[in-house]
């Protein structure tokens, strides 16, 4: 039986490949080896074959050309397709260490040495070759050596702990497969880890391949969709409401909405808009019969505690429901998903009525289960446009792949919220442009995704 790694450089590796059906589905047909980069014990907690990479620890330099290379690419695009929409993905940290001011200056002012693709390309040279000149490539390298698979799949085109080991499969004429993680990635210039073959989500996403890296043959990428939303046609993961609700501390008679949480560089005003739906939800709830809850989920890696005060201030119809994410150490990077999450996730989409937020890839959560988003598509009141607005986060590239403004249910100001609580309550929206969306996006039906990375697999292989 043939022998597949797959790198886990970090929690979404490990959700779409280890904590979902994938390592079932696969290990029927390979010896899998899940090659683990983070801090999570998948042998230990999971029971799966692991073997542990030797710890990562990103170089100043490394990180610095990575950056440099993406901001020289964005800026390229932003040229090439007269677009500057693609500045806006890609911010650079606050720099509130002098480390940190000192490498922004000169990402924001060597970026327009590189702005072409031999510029580029010179870049990720260098970034290859810095990774492969690390103890942590030799390191990698000698696993690679010793157990001998025979292929190796990045599950991340992003974190730098993938690179060194690519790299080294390669070297060592192992194939190589590459995953694309996400709807938005793509145009945001964060394709680090180059690989023999691709898969993606769509023929939309390997359109933007071909677009973006015209150098790829397009017979090495191959749609396959991505195990990310098959939780959620998993009849497993399904909770009574009744059950549910009593899991999580709510009321089921109440008809609750989902406010799921940006993080706070995307959506630095979720506060503000999660209090104007509260002032909204309060008002509707004191002239109509049936009751209207808010369930606010943050996003996982949210420590800010910039929601307290409305929590506080509006107990009556906000119910915190915190992801249920481990922490195994201290620090971001250290949070990792959990089953438990992932059934939480789809029994939101279940027994909820709608999901609420500023432009998440959640309304293709939610479409699955035959439930609308609202997307939030009004400035607060008094802030600074020039560095953050809706119309900057709805301009970006990967918004232009809605077949419509039929997609999703917009919000343009508070006053519109009852009568959109009744349209949500009376069932009154069609959802024809929203599955049209999600069938772009992600190659249906949804739920075989697992099986067609496994087949993409087994052809390299048969190679």
């Amino acid at each position: 039986m043939k022998k597949i790694f797959i790198i886990i450089p970090d929690g979404v590796g490990l959700r779409n490949y280890a904590l979902s059906g994938f390592y079932t589905k696969a290990q029927k047909k390979f010896d899998v080896v899940y090659w683990n980069a983070t801090s999570f014990p998948i042998n230990k907690r999971l029971g799966l074959p692991e073997l542990k990479m030797p710890p990562f620890e990103a170089e100043l330099f490394l990180d610095f050309i990575k950056t440099l290379r993406q901001h020289a690419e964005v800026e390229y695009y932003s040229r090439k397709y007269k677009a500057p929409a693609y500045r806006w993905g890609v911010k650079l940290p606050a720099g509130k260490s002098w480390k940190q001011r000192f490498k922004n200056f000169f990402i924001k002012s060597g970026k327009y040495l590189f702005v072409s693709p031999g510029g580029i390309r010179f870049l990720q040279t260098q970034l290859e070759k810095i990774a492969r000149s690390g103890s942590y490539y030799r390191a990698v390298k000698q696993q690679l050596a010793e157990q001998r698979p025979d292929l190796v799949l990045s599950t991340h085109q992003r974190p730098l702990a993938g690179l060194a080991p690519v790299l080294a499969a390669k070297d060592l004429g192992i194939p190589t497969l590459g995953f694309i993680f996400s709807w938005d990635n793509l145009p945001k210039g964060t394709l680090n880890i180059k690989t023999e073959y691709y898969a993606v989500w769509s023929a939309y996403m390997k359109d933007e391949m071909l677009r973006y890296y015209p150098e790829i043959d397009k017979s090495r990428i191959r749609v396959t969709g991505t195990p990310q939303f098959e939780m959620h046609f998993d009849k497993r993961l399904f909770l009574s409401r009744e059950s549910f609700f009593k899991q999580i501390d709510a009321d089921p008679s109440v008809r609750w909405l989902l406010f799921s949480g940006d993080d706070k560089r995307t959506s630095p005003y979720d506060p503000v808009f999660l209090k104007d739906l509260a002032t909204a939800v309060r008002k509707y709830n004191a002239n109509h019969t049936q009751q209207l809850g808010i369930l606010l989920r943050p996003v996982p890696v949210d420590f800010s505690g910039r929601y307290d005060e409305v929590i506080a201030g509006f107990s009556d119809v906000v119910r915190l429901v915190q992801p249920l994410w481990e922490n195994l150490t201290k620090g971001w990077a250290s949070y990792f998903p959990t089953r438990e999450d992932m059934q939480m996730l789809h029994n939101l989409g279940e027994h909820t009525e709608a999901v609420i937020n500023v432009g998440s890839s959640m309304v293709f959560d939610f479409v699955a289960h035959n439930k609308p988003t609202v997307y939030l598509n009004y400035n607060p009141t008094g802030i600074d446009t020039d560095k953050w607005s809706v119309e900057k986060i709805y301009g970006l590239i990967h918004f232009r792949s809605m077949p419509s403004g039929e997609s999703v249910l917009w919000m343009n100001n508070p006053g519109e919220w009852p009568e959109l609580f009744d349209r949500i309550l009376n069932g009154d929206y069609d959802l024809t442009e929203t599955r049209h969306w999600f069938d772009k996006i992600n190659l249906p039906p949804q739920n075989q995704a697992s099986f067609r990375i496994i087949a993409l697999m087994e052809k390299i292989l048969s190679r």
